[in-house]
């Protein structure tokens, strides 16, 4: 499975495009940089600390970003995926990481369980401030998004919606 064109595109608009390296977070207590739409510039990349980068430069890093947390979604996921539940752990992924991707991906394998997973896609939400974890507004709704998504259908029909409407008739059952 591939990142959905729709996918690429709500996340290029997202990370915002920037020709130039800039600030990024905190890893390890050391500084992180990113660089295009948000490519982390990694230890051998110093390079583009100083530089100024193309859109089309950017677009390559990009797709370079996205090609191993397909591959690590595609080789460990034990269950199929709908398209957008592969395109929603893309974005997490692509945000938050592999690691934490693997995190994801080891509750879906688990528990097979979307209501489950959005959970803890939404535990992702906090940065240091000061070397402090606060929760961060714009992480918060970015997770939520993700969250959102990854429990809507293809068809655009919530799951969760679909647990309520299979309780009430449940409930109704159960009353008459």
């Amino acid at each position: 499975m591939e990142t959905s064109y729709t996918k690429v595109s709500e996340i290029l608009k997202i990370e915002n495009f920037r020709s130039r390296a800039y600030a990024d977070g905190m890893s390890n207590g050391k500084q992180m940089y990113s660089i295009g739409y948000g490519h982390q510039i990694q230890p051998n990349e110093s390079y583009l600390l100083n530089a100024t980068i193309t859109l089309d430069t950017a677009l390559k890093l990009f797709r370079s970003n996205l090609a191993p947390l397909e591959s690590q979604i595609n080789d460990n996921s034990k269950y199929a995926m709908a398209q957008n539940q592969f395109d929603d752990c893309i974005d997490f992924g692509f945000n938050c990481g592999s690691g934490a991707l693997s995190n994801i991906l080891d509750t879906w394998n688990t528990t097979h369980d979307p209501i489950q997973v959005a959970a803890r896609m939404k535990l992702y939400n906090k940065t240091r401030k000061n070397g402090v974890l606060v929760v961060d507004a714009g992480l918060t709704a970015r997770r939520a998004d993700e969250a959102n998504d990854f429990l809507t259908s293809t068809s655009g029909i919530s799951l969760i919606a679909v647990f309520a409407v299979g309780a009430a008739l449940a409930l109704y059952a159960y009353v008459s």
